[in-house]
């Protein structure tokens, strides 16, 4: 699902900085980084940041702040689950206690446990 996004004038110009070209100088065999490469890696953690997935991104035109991209959904423990707005947070159900302090972890308590948000019900 897209939505549309707005980064602060920190984050915009935080990208710009991203995007400005690097002096190309080798040390040790090892070439600088390219702006396109810094540039991604601007988007992917303003993706974090901001709850979408960085390389989704779509400008608007005539809103240089603005964009569109694809809401990152939760698929790991600890992430916000985002699905149709949903602001709870991804954790492991277990129906029956954890025997791996018994001596063979993991057990299948927490080897079956289904990942699900406790706010709206979905599974990852």
């Amino acid at each position: 699902m897209r939505k549309e996004f707005e980064m602060t004038q920190a984050q915009y110009d935080k990208l710009l900085e991203a995007c400005r070209p690097v002096p190309y100088m080798v040390f040790g065999g090892m070439e600088p980084r390219s702006p396109q490469q810094n540039a991604n890696d601007a988007w992917i953690a303003l993706g974090e940041e901001m709850g979408f997935e960085g390389m989704s991104a779509q400008s608007i035109p005539g809103k240089p702040r603005c964009f569109t991209a694809e809401v990152k959904i939760g698929t790991e423990e600890g992430q916000i689950c985002n699905r149709d707005g949903c602001t709870g947070v991804m954790i492991y159900i277990k129906d029956r206690p954890c025997t791996c302090h018994t001596g063979n972890p993991p057990c299948s308590a927490c080897t079956d446990a289904p990942l699900q948000c406790p706010e709206c019900g979905e599974n990852a």
